[in-house]
């Protein structure tokens, strides 16, 4: 997810947030911090870096054929990557760990404090 939302509706994150959830973070980002900034049904065909570092999107608007280039000093491409459902880790003698277990999935880190603590992470990948 790209915004923790909060409400009615919210659902913590998790690898496989359905589509209305991502059209729902897009809005709020969009609503929040870019109104008038996104644009949908265009197609970006080619990116170039200008030697000032800035660059040259080359993009495509699908309802009207219409091709354009805009300048940019900053470019990011957002993908959605699917990762699998959960993979709990137990081990012999978990019982006796007197610390907290709990997993990067569905935000379940976000109300831990681990300023000035010791911090062991099993396991690898996103949620990790």
């Amino acid at each position: 997810r790209m915004v923790n939302q909060e409400g009615p509706g919210s659902r913590p994150n998790t690898d496989h947030s359905p589509t209305h959830d991502i059209l729902r973070d897009l809005f709020t980002v969009a609503a929040k911090f870019s109104y008038g900034k996104f644009r949908c049904g265009i197609d970006v065909f080619k990116v170039t870096q200008r030697n000032d570092k800035s660059y040259d999107v080359h993009w495509k608007n699908l309802k009207t054929g219409e091709t354009n280039k805009t300048h940019a000093m900053s470019v990011c491409f957002h993908t959605n990557r699917r990762i699998g459902k959960r993979r709990d880790v137990d081990w012999p003698g978990r019982e006796k760990f007197r610390g907290e277990c709990v997993y990067g999935y569905a935000n379940e880190v976000l109300p831990l404090k681990f300023w000035g603590k010791n911090v062991i992470v099993v396991g690898a990948g996103a949620f990790a």
